[in-house]
């Protein structure tokens, strides 16, 4: 069974592009969990492909906006973020793949990981964007 995800405003750390970011990545997740319910599985694999490699790539680009909006270069909370990055990419390159698990239990996965991430940082964000 998939996971979706809706946005609350507890979520919002009152940032309008990360926030908008974190709004797109839920949704990606809720997309990618219509293709894993729709119809024959193996005609929805590419489209869910296609949000999986759309949501990675919003990862990147959105732990590197955190990175840009809550810290200086060389300062620790910076470091903090580029590690997630490079945690994230390794774990969706190597591990979270289709090639080890099937659509639905990465898509769990996936919304997961966006819940755990914005229940985890937003506090902190919206205190250090205040």
């Amino acid at each position: 069974m998939t996971q979706r995800v809706m946005w609350t405003p507890m979520y919002s750390v009152g940032h309008d592009l990360l926030d908008a970011q974190h709004q797109r990545l839920l949704a990606l997740c809720n997309q990618m969990a219509d293709h894993c319910r729709g119809g024959d599985g193996d005609s929805q694999a590419p489209l869910f492909d296609e949000a999986f490699a759309a949501f990675k790539a919003l990862v990147r680009e959105h732990l590197v906006a955190e990175a840009s909006a809550l810290s200086q270069p060389g300062e620790a909370g910076a470091e903090d973020l580029d590690a997630a990055r490079e945690q994230f990419d390794a774990v969706v390159n190597e591990i979270a793949t289709t090639a080890h698990f099937d659509r639905e239990e990465l898509q769990r996965w996936l919304a997961f990981w966006c819940i755990g991430h914005l229940t985890a940082t937003v506090q902190a964000q919206r205190a250090a964007l205040a």
